[in-house]
């Protein structure tokens, strides 16, 4: 089921999953803290990079995921990891916001994509016929800290910042960043994960 997703992340620098240490070392070692905040830039655009590939998030942060309505069957969020849904709101079929309580919903947080449903002996609630947007769940994804990101994504980031900062003047002459394929290979064994 389509959605949108807007994601709140925590202020600089944990939002970063590795740290511009790691990066400096990868690229050989860089002297002097000149360049710290370029390549804090390019560790969050390597991020977002993995982060889309991936559909899931690499720093602890807040989604808000709207639907256009209830599904026939469980609806599928599209971030992962989920630590917890805070609540899953709605507008009723007069347009009044409405919210489903816990204990009326079960989650499988662990699957891949992550699961909300109603209770199994219950319907969703009907939601405004037309409405926009009629359903959105917020949620905690991420890791707990930044730093917790799984290894492959880790090195997945790393790779490719460091590549940006190594060949940043080629990147302004040709447009373009080509990502190494054992990059995606590493993005794409993480994101298997989960999947029954």
């Amino acid at each position: 089921m389509p959605s949108s997703i807007d994601i709140t992340r925590p202020a600089a620098p944990a939002d970063l999953c590795v740290t511009v240490g790691e990066v400096k070392a990868n690229a050989g070692g860089v002297e002097g803290t000149g360049e710290d905040a370029l390549i804090a830039a390019m560790i969050r655009a390597a991020q977002r990079y993995v982060e889309t590939r991936a559909d899931t998030v690499l720093c602890p942060a807040t989604v808000a995921e709207r639907f256009g309505g209830f599904p026939c069957g469980a609806l599928r969020l599209g971030r992962e990891p989920v630590r917890s849904v805070t609540t899953v709101a709605y507008k009723d079929r007069d347009g009044a916001e409405a919210t489903l309580a816990a204990d009326a919903r079960q989650e499988w947080l662990t699957h891949n994509p992550p699961l909300v449903t109603p209770l199994a002996d219950q319907p969703w609630p009907e939601t405004k016929p037309g409405a926009l947007g009629a359903v959105t769940v917020t949620y905690e994804a991420g890791p707990a800290v930044a730093t917790a990101a799984r290894d492959g994504f880790k090195m997945a980031v790393v790779m490719i910042a460091t590549a940006t900062y190594e060949h940043r003047d080629a990147f302004v002459k040709a447009g373009e960043l080509k990502v190494p394929a054992v990059v995606n290979q590493f993005i794409d064994a993480e994101a298997k994960r989960g999947y029954p």
